[in-house]
């Protein structure tokens, strides 16, 4: 009698309930990322006043581009975690693996892009 080896026994079905925490984290990243497109672009509401003349009391006018530049690092982030997380998952459901805590971590990264865009916009000084 020949023994199986692991390789050859079937996988494990992923658990219903991984498949759908995996997916409402998934869909929380994926509005987590949309908001961080907005919240790149509010950097610009701020209270100070700006002026184009020397020597008036106010702070001289920044430039739009780093608005620009947080949108489109906000946009362009969102896309790349939301295509790298549903790679992930769907990889480690096929492999029989738990996917909520990978969906999790990319959750968490994309949280912490908040703020990376919103210090990248604040950058345009007041316009």
């Amino acid at each position: 009698m020949t023994r199986s080896s692991d390789a050859e026994q079937p996988r494990a079905a992923a658990s219903i309930a991984d498949i759908v925490a995996s997916a409402l984290l998934w869909v929380v990243q994926a509005i987590v990322g949309v908001l961080s497109v907005p919240a790149a672009a509010i950097t610009v509401m701020g209270t100070s006043n700006c002026s184009t003349f020397e020597g008036d009391g106010y702070a001289s006018c920044g430039g739009d581009g780093w608005i620009r530049a947080a949108v489109w690092t906000g946009g362009i982030s969102a896309t790349i975690l939301l295509i790298a997380c549903s790679y992930v998952i769907v990889r480690r459901l096929r492999a029989g693996h738990r996917a909520s805590p990978m969906a999790a971590l990319f959750c968490v990264a994309q949280l912490v892009m908040i703020p990376i865009v919103m210090v990248i916009g604040a950058q345009s000084g007041p316009v």
